[in-house]
């Protein structure tokens, strides 16, 4: 079994730059807002539905506090994605699929941003309590999945399709970016965003991205669900369109 020797953390976000392709899939509700006010909404993860990742996710800085949007990769749309985090039984879902060049484009500019905090009300609209906020970092950044096995001091763990030792101090290092093994479907990387922690309690921070890349993503890159019919919206079609019902 191999042994990660070079900075794991370093490793990770080296790959999370390599994907064609960054899928996120969400309610309809919640997703054509962010591009109707030009923006991406990050969270802290307080309302996540995996406890011990909402626990990881801050637990190794004191300084800095982590916002995330989280992405999948792969070469075709996720089905149990669509279900799952758009809510298509119930609801209209939609999926950014950004490319390469747009994700770059979104990290690079994020460094240099000022950024709004706040949090989201009842009617998840969001309601600013902070502004010009400095971004002291950003980066997109693969996960690994661990089994929960340890010994003497050494955590077994997969990433990609190969199971990898790495040790318990590089863990600890790195557990912002790990998952626990039955997550591993998801593909997950992530786009962070890092500022100064002054006591920081807001959960979910604004990111402003330009008009022109705003339009260039509700042009070419959002895919509608493939259950719903979406009337007077030119949305992209679904790999999986028509082939999905519901009894």
């Amino acid at each position: 079994m191999p042994k990660i020797n070079a900075n794991l953390s370093k490793l990770l976000r080296e790959r999370g730059l390599r994907h064609n392709y960054y899928r996120r899939y969400q309610p309809r509700k919640f997703m054509e807002p962010m591009f109707d006010e030009n923006c991406l909404y990050l969270t802290d993860g307080a309302n996540w539905e995996d406890l011990v990742d909402k626990n990881n996710i801050n637990m190794n800085v004191k300084n800095t506090k982590r916002y995330v949007c989280c992405f999948t990769y792969g070469n075709t749309e996720n089905a149990a994605l669509w279900l799952l985090n758009a809510n298509i039984k119930k609801e209209d879902g939609l999926m950014i699929r950004l490319p390469k060049k747009i994700m770059k484009q979104i990290i690079e500019e994020a460094k240099n941003s000022k950024v709004e905090l706040g949090r989201f009300d009842k009617n998840n609209k969001f309601i600013k309590e902070k502004d010009k906020v400095k971004i002291e970092d950003a980066y997109i950044t693969d996960l690994y999945y661990t089994t929960n096995r340890i010994e003497s001091g050494i955590i077994i763990a997969t990433y990609g399709e190969n199971h990898i030792t790495i040790s318990e101090k590089e863990y600890e290092k790195t557990i912002q970016v790990s998952k626990a093994y039955p997550w591993k479907y998801e593909n997950e990387c992530r786009l962070i965003v890092e500022i100064e922690n002054k006591g920081t309690k807001e959960d979910v921070l604004k990111l402003p991205l330009n008009n022109e890349l705003v339009q260039f993503i509700k042009n070419n890159c959002i895919v509608a669900d493939p259950v719903h019919d979406f009337k007077n919206k030119e949305y992209k079609e679904s790999q999986l369109k028509g082939n999905i019902k519901f009894r």
